[in-house]
């Protein structure tokens, strides 16, 4: 699903269990030592995406972000919150989004940056503006 600084963000799916149950992994390859995450309660048709968020010159701990979307009628699905597990706690918290607009990832599959502690990524808003949209570790801050 997504890497940073070294450390690999990856889906696990058991196809053999009801509801066929995911979990994402964190691997690290170069020391071969990987983390399952507890579920973060969000339904995988929420989720937007997923993104791994790691500086090891700031922290040695990582965070993954769930972008939680919500659809409208007659519009395209927007960013309801987000959801950021802490390898420090071990939990995941969810906040509401704080922007003042209805926004979302521009696709799915761009580019989004983990720099100085937030997640930066290129979003459009209903009238199809472009923004940079940030979210720090905690979802206190966008």
């Amino acid at each position: 699903l997504d890497c940073c600084n070294g450390l690999l963000l990856c889906r696990w799916c058991d196809a053999s269990a009801e509801g066929e149950e995911s979990r994402y992994v964190v691997c690290n390859p170069a020391t071969e030592k990987w983390v399952v995450l507890p579920s973060s309660g969000k339904a995988t048709s929420e989720v937007a995406t997923a993104r791994l968020g790691f500086d090891p010159a700031l922290s040695p701990h990582f965070h993954v972000f769930e972008l939680v979307e919500e659809q409208e009628p007659n519009w395209h699905p927007h960013i309801a919150g987000v959801a950021v597990y802490s390898s420090q706690t071990g939990g995941w918290v969810y906040k509401e989004q704080r922007w003042n607009k209805q926004i979302r990832p521009i696709d799915r599959l761009s580019t989004f940056v983990f720099l100085d502690g937030y997640l930066h990524f290129q979003a459009n808003a209903r009238r199809l503006s472009s923004h940079l949209a940030v979210v720090d570790t905690e979802g206190e801050t966008w």
